[in-house]
């Protein structure tokens, strides 16, 4: 069985072949998580064998890694403020 994680890295690299543009690709990923992994995230998600972290922005400034942290431990991710926001806690 495939983690949501999985399923959406999965997707991604169906839409990327589909797409013309990475904000296409970004929307559609973002319609996905809202209607089909929603139940799946849950609110408090720690990944424990987790050790790299990269925030990717497809617009300026950054067009690409706009974070990355290849050293990360006990990372964890919740949705706060009515599933609103995505914060991902790591030291």
């Amino acid at each position: 069985m495939k983690t949501p994680l999985q399923e959406l890295l999965e997707y991604e690299s169906e839409l990327t072949n589909t797409f013309d543009s990475d904000a296409r690709v970004a929307i559609a990923l973002l319609y996905y998580v809202r209607v089909f992994l929603k139940e799946k995230i849950v609110k408090e998600q720690p990944y424990k064998d987790v050790n790299r972290v990269e925030v990717i922005q497809h617009s300026d400034p950054y067009n690409g890694r706009a974070y990355a942290n290849y050293n990360a431990k006990d990372v964890e991710v919740q949705l706060q403020d009515d599933d609103k926001t995505l914060k991902i806690f790591l030291r």
